[in-house]
């Protein structure tokens, strides 16, 4: 059995973000109930810039127009499960997206800079057709 006092006894041990070796002076030990705040700070504030640092396009409405378009093609087959092989589609979420596109477009006319229509137009149009010839598949 368990006595009282090694049921009362843990260590806790955070390496996160250390490359010192493991030693007796690290540890935390029996009776200790809190948990230091500062360590979990330190390791909150390193997560959080190295978030900060990683680069992601600039948010407008291409980025915005390519991520729709990019839902849409996915849902269409655009690709293969690596651990199945099998290549998931769900029609109706990709006739979804290309319909969210089309009301964009209605609603944007007169309102896009050239490239931003021809961006819009071509994604449209190629995802109607690929979502026709996914339609006649069955």
């Amino acid at each position: 059995m368990v006595s009282e006092e090694e049921k009362k006894s843990f260590v806790i041990k955070d390496k996160r973000g250390s490359s010192e070796p493991d030693s007796d002076a690290s540890r935390e030990t029996a009776g200790s109930s809190e948990v230091k705040k500062e360590g979990a700070a330190k390791n909150a504030d390193k997560g959080e810039k190295e978030r900060s640092k990683r680069s992601f396009p600039p948010i407008d409405f291409s980025t915005f127009i390519i991520s729709l378009s990019s839902s849409a093609a996915m849902n269409l087959g655009g690709y293969q499960d690596p651990v199945s092989g099998h290549i998931p589609k769900n029609l109706d979420h990709a006739k979804q997206s290309i319909d969210i596109l089309a009301i964009i477009q209605e609603k944007t006319k007169g309102n896009l800079t050239d490239e931003e229509k021809q961006l819009l137009d071509t994604s449209l149009y190629e995802l109607r057709m690929r979502y026709v010839e996914e339609v006649k598949k069955g």
